[in-house]
């Protein structure tokens, strides 16, 4: 996608970029807890990134996607957040559902970063880097390499082929999208997908990366409450 010098030059501007935390899961793998307000170091999970997304001068909107149960407890435990302009909204059946439904909130920014609310280890950095990447075709996600030997099995369970590893990375949260190009991809997709940036793929769209985060880990079992207290005691 073209963008012309006008659009990319707005880009970097405060009032310019949105961020969207999508956090309406199910929570499956965590005993069916809401885990985005478990304790992680004395915060809600979720505490974490809105407040690194809230207090990092690059966002004008900062909406948080919900399930339906969790928005009283919401409004409870992040009244600060709240009284400082985040904005709630519920989420849908499945994750782009929730994602869609945040984008639809989302009013004059040409720019939107959305992020998984179970990753809690973002920094500031990556919000940067997404930030001036997504420039460049209106889409851009961060990646980390991929350090065990891959295989692809066959359909009775048998080793196919080894993959090669420079060819493959782990894309990560947030990902960061001109919001015109994505809430197409969203309303035009109907196929389940586990990103957002699969959607602009299937449009025909080009996909930026830059590197991103090992700590930037997402929070699907108690493990990874663990390895995310672990971190982020370390940068005290």
């Amino acid at each position: 996608m073209n963008h012309s010098t006008t659009e990319i030059s707005s880009y970097s501007n405060r009032a310019s970029a949105a961020a969207v935390l999508v956090a309406a899961g199910s929570s499956s793998r965590m005993n069916g807890d809401d885990k985005i307000f478990l304790d992680l170091c004395s915060r809600p999970i979720i505490e974490h990134s809105l407040s690194v997304f809230m207090n990092s001068g690059l966002f004008e909107t900062t909406i948080l996607v919900l399930s339906k149960n969790s928005i009283n407890l919401a409004h409870d435990k992040l009244s600060d957040y709240l009284a400082e302009g985040l904005i709630l909204t519920t989420g849908g059946a499945r994750r782009q559902d929730s994602v869609l439904r945040g984008l639809e909130k989302i009013q004059k920014t040409p720019v939107v970063a959305i992020h998984d609310g179970a990753r809690p280890c973002i920094t500031q950095s990556i919000l940067e880097q997404g930030l001036e990447k997504v420039e460049k075709t209106g889409a851009a996600i961060p990646v980390i390499p991929i350090t065990d030997t891959v295989k692809r099995l066959n359909d009775i369970g048998r080793v196919e082929t080894t993959l090669p590893r420079k060819n493959y990375k782990f894309s990560q949260t947030p990902q960061f999208f001109d919001l015109d190009l994505i809430r197409k991809a969203h309303r035009k997709i109907i196929k389940d997908v586990t990103d957002d940036a699969s959607m602009i793929e299937m449009i025909g769209g080009e996909v930026e990366v830059f590197d991103g985060d090992i700590e930037n880990l997402k929070i699907t079992t108690s493990n990874d409450l663990v390895i995310a207290r672990n971190i982020l005691e370390a940068r005290k």
